[in-house]
């Protein structure tokens, strides 16, 4: 983790390709520091522009935090530091990746390598050289860091091409709501779905978290047979007004051929948006319509 840098990055991305490649979820686990700032840092604990205490302070610190956004192993291993943390202090419990805690030993690393780099500083102006090498020194190093920081393409002339962006698809912002959009079960799909509700931010079941709601998970999973009598005796029971099925999601998931499902003597109404199929739900108490087709056969929208 400690020697993986994100693959946008500049400098490292490309050279530590080998070593993020063995790692899971690698958002949370690309950990490199950088080299620079850790080697002023190492400089910094040995210079006197920190007091003693400090030093040994700031170093102990790093340590312990770098140690900490290592986890634990639920099976086997060591007794894991942070697995005493987790199991008996309040709140750590919630910090589901342990790798976020780069934030405090980025901070004690930034210290000591500031110092690492007054150090440096200092040792350029016992020299014969000008006066204004220790300013060009402090900007080098400045350089340095924020180069090899840097997690960016390195694109100075605005030449990145652009991907395709795919048409937007018909806004369902004056559907009835609650919503529930399917197909629901991987994050992928729940993110596009609240990337769009932007548009009116209609009420919809639909979310993404990394700790999700279980009446909402097994509602999600329930789904699997959608539209039949108990999924949408469900469906009222929750308090969803409609479901909008999207067509160019449901490739290989449970709703596959939901589209081609008769929703005859269920109390379903069926329209079309397009790249949609919206069904309405009508409540516990409304006659099913014996004469409602697939949702294949579905008219037009036309909402109030």
């Amino acid at each position: 983790m400690f020697l993986a840098a994100p693959e946008e990055n500049w400098v490292w991305g490309a050279a530590t390709a080998g070593v993020r490649n063995s790692l899971m979820t690698l958002q949370e686990k690309t950990l490199f520091p950088g080299l620079v700032i850790v080697v002023l840092a190492l400089v910094g604990m040995f210079s006197s522009s920190l007091s003693r205490r400090v030093r040994i302070g700031l170093g102990i610190g790093t340590v312990a935090i770098l140690v900490l956004q290592l986890g634990f192993r639920e099976e086997g291993g060591l007794l894991w530091p942070y697995r005493v943390l987790y199991d008996a202090l309040p709140g750590w419990d919630a910090i589901r990746t342990p790798g976020r805690l780069a934030t405090f030993s980025t901070l004690t690393l930034a210290l000591l390598a500031a110092a690492g780099g007054e150090a440096a500083i200092r040792a350029v102006r016992r020299t014969p050289l000008p006066a204004w090498s220790g300013a060009v020194v402090a900007g080098l190093l400045a350089l340095v860091i924020v180069t090899e920081g840097r997690s960016l393409p390195f694109d100075p002339f605005d030449n990145q091409a652009m991907p395709d962006v795919p048409p937007a698809q018909a806004s369902t912002n004056e559907i009835p709501t609650p919503q529930l959009h399917l197909p629901a079960l991987t994050a992928k799909e729940n993110r596009a779905y609240q990337l769009a509700s932007s548009d009116g931010f209609p009420d919809m079941v639909n979310g993404r978290a990394s700790t999700n709601p279980a009446v909402v998970l097994d509602l999600v999973k329930h789904m699997a047979s959608f539209p039949d009598a108990g999924t949408v005796r469900e469906l009222q029971d929750y308090g969803v007004r409609t479901v909008i099925l999207h067509l160019g999601l449901t490739e290989g998931t449970p709703q596959m051929e939901a589209a081609r499902k008769s929703i005859r003597g269920l109390p379903l109404t069926a329209c079309k948006l397009p790249g949609l199929i919206v069904y309405e739900v009508g409540s516990s108490t409304t006659s099913p319509r014996p004469s409602a087709g697939s949702g294949a056969g579905a008219t037009a929208c036309a909402f109030d």
